[in-house]
C-alpha cells in the first residue's frame, strides 16, 4: 500500500471527523485506541494492509463497508446507509451501559438527537437488565433538563412493585449540564 493512499485515507477520516465536530480524543475513546493512534491514522502513518482501527474510524463516523478501500484507490467514501454513532455524551452514557453496539437504531437516534441527563438499571428477576435512560430535546434549557431528569428518577422509582427491590445502579448525569 502506497503512503500516498494512506494520507489520503488519513485526510478524508480527519475531514469526517472535523465535520462532526469530534476531537481526536474522542475518536480514540469510541474505538478504544490512543490519540496516538487516531493521530497515526490522520497522518497516513505507514502500514502494510487497511488495519482493524482504520475500518472502526471509518465505521464511527458512519462511513459504509467498502469506503476505506475506495478512498485508498482514490475515490470518496462510499454513500453512508446509516448515521454517524452518536456523539461523545451520549456516547459516553451509552459506552456507561456497556451496549454501545448493541443499542437499536431508534433509540441510538433518540440518544444521539437529544441530552443524555442520566440512567437507571435494575436487574430483571429472570436475569436479564432493564435499562431507563432520561434523554431531553436538543433545545431544553438547563431548568427544564434538570425537571426532565428528576422527573425519570421518579418514574423509575415508581416502578419498583415488591419489598424485594432488585439491583439498582444509577449512571449520573453527564458533567454537561447546559
Amino acid at each position: 500500500m502506497e503512503q500516498r493512499d494512506l494520507q489520503r485515507l488519513g485526510q478524508a477520516l480527519k475531514q469526517a471527523r472535523k465535520r462532526l465536530d469530534w476531537s481526536q480524543s474522542t475518536v480514540a475513546k469510541q474505538i478504544r485506541v490512543s490519540v496516538a493512534v487516531v493521530s497515526d491514522v490522520e497522518n497516513g502513518a505507514e502500514r502494510q494492509r487497511v488495519t482493524r482501527t482504520m475500518r472502526d474510524y471509518a465505521e464511527l463516523v458512519g462511513w459504509p463497508a467498502g469506503s476505506v478501500e475506495s478512498v485508498i484507490a482514490g475515490g470518496e467514501p462510499l454513500e453512508p446507509q446509516t448515521p454517524p454513532r452518536p456523539g461523545p455524551e451520549q456516547a459516553a452514557a451509552i459506552d456507561d451501559l456497556g451496549m454501545r453496539h448493541q443499542l437499536p437504531w431508534g433509540v441510538a437516534d433518540e440518544i444521539e438527537n437529544g441530552h443524555v441527563l442520566g440512567a437507571q438499571t435494575r436487574r430483571l428477576p429472570s436475569g436479564g437488565l432493564f435499562i431507563a435512560v432520561v434523554v431531553a430535546p436538543p433545545d431544553a434549557t438547563t431548568e427544564a433538563r434538570r425537571q426532565q431528569h428528576r422527573e425519570g428518577i421518579e418514574l423509575f422509582d415508581s416502578m419498583d412493585t415488591g419489598p424485594d427491590k432488585p439491583d439498582v445502579a444509577q449512571i449520573p448525569p453527564g458533567s454537561d449540564s447546559t
